[in-house]
């Protein structure tokens, strides 16, 4: 009993230190090469934690150090400063950008020989005209960095892709056609659910039966005309069945899709398994098993403090591909599943 006391405690020490330590990161706010023609930016900040960017592994031990931002003001706001002109404007009026910040994580995994770090980034823009707001790009995109460390490169990583986005900004202001449909500034802070009313996935109140090949035929409800049978007596094991002439009935490998239905229930397909798919609100979820290094957010992470000490160990990182089960949900843009909290 001692022992296992003693074990616990050292558990606890462990912990405690690991979550006390992180690595900070600071952005410069501009871009050297790139003139900006935006005087002003209005910032629609959608992170589920404002502070906590990701992590990094340190030391011999690879022990995980969370990143967060060390600068003054909210990291939405540092990211907004690159877009601001710095130079005095020539035009008429004030040009103003709203920047939508949708995901902004960072995370570092280690292999036999080589480190992987990987940015994650997701916003969009909207440019303004006569009190409306057209859009000038989404962009959601994980940038990736190899080496034997990529610590140094990756938490540098963010200046360098910003400087990247606001030169692009800059050519799409350039090239904006003002036919695009607009919005109003009320409009732009509920534009998730506004955009979720126009996809058939969405407002359909039951899934049409079938193979789903790809997000866009899930989002218009498209699937192919197969007729499925659904085996979801366990439902961490589903078995999904297609059903030939004659009755003739062959299971299916769930890789090679990106959903099916019975006509009842959906289901998403993935690389080893089938999962429910359920709604809640006006968003789709899922649980399926993944390691810390795949399923990496800041939502998963932060969940890790609503789980108690020992959920925390475990996504502090003392086992960084320990497989456990995360909720996913998925984004109604792009169809990727973002993961948000662990479930066990």
């Amino acid at each position: 009993m001692k022992s296992i006391f003693l074990h616990f405690s050292l558990l606890i020490c462990v912990s405690q230190t690991a979550l006390a330590q992180f690595h900070p990161i600071l952005l410069t706010g501009h871009c050297e090469t790139v003139k900006s023609v935006f005087t002003k930016v209005h910032v629609i900040n959608n992170l589920e934690d404002e502070q906590l960017l990701g992590f990094v592994q340190k030391g011999a031990f690879n022990k995980r150090q969370e990143i967060r931002y060390d600068g003054k003001g909210s990291i939405a706001d540092a990211v907004a400063k690159f877009f601001i002109s710095t130079e005095p404007s020539s035009l008429e009026r004030p040009q103003e950008l709203v920047l939508v910040l949708n995901e902004l994580f960072m995370s570092e995994t280690t292999g036999d020989f080589s480190e992987t770090g990987r940015l994650k980034l997701s916003l969009r823009l909207f440019s303004e005209l006569h009190g409306k707001y057209s859009e000038l790009f989404a962009l959601d995109s994980i940038y990736t960095y190899k080496g034997l460390d990529v610590t140094k490169k990756l938490l540098g990583s963010m200046n360098e892709e910003l400087c990247v986005i606001v030169n692009k900004a800059v050519i799409a202001q350039r090239d904006l056609n003002t036919g695009t449909v607009q919005y109003s500034m009320e409009e732009l802070y509920k534009l998730d659910s506004l955009e979720k009313l126009t996809i058939p996935f969405y407002s359909t109140s039951t899934p049409a039966m079938g193979i789903y090949k790809d997000y866009k035929s899930l989002k218009l409800n498209t699937p192919d005309s197969s007729k499925i049978v659904v085996d979801a007596s366990d439902l961490r094991k589903i078995k999904v069945f297609k059903i030939y002439k004659k009755g003739r009935k062959i299971k299916l490998e769930s890789e090679g899709m990106y959903a099916v239905s019975d006509g009842k229930n959906l289901y998403k397909a993935t690389a080893k398994n089938f999962y429910e798919i359920r709604k809640e609100g006006m968003d789709f979820y899922y649980d399926r098993p993944a390691s810390i290094a795949e399923s990496n957010s800041a939502g998963v992470l932060a969940a890790g403090a609503a789980f108690g000490l020992m959920g925390s160990l475990i996504m502090s990182g003392a086992s960084g591909n320990r497989v456990n089960w995360y909720k996913f949900k998925i984004n109604y843009r792009r169809g990727n599943s973002i993961p948000i909290s662990v479930v066990e």
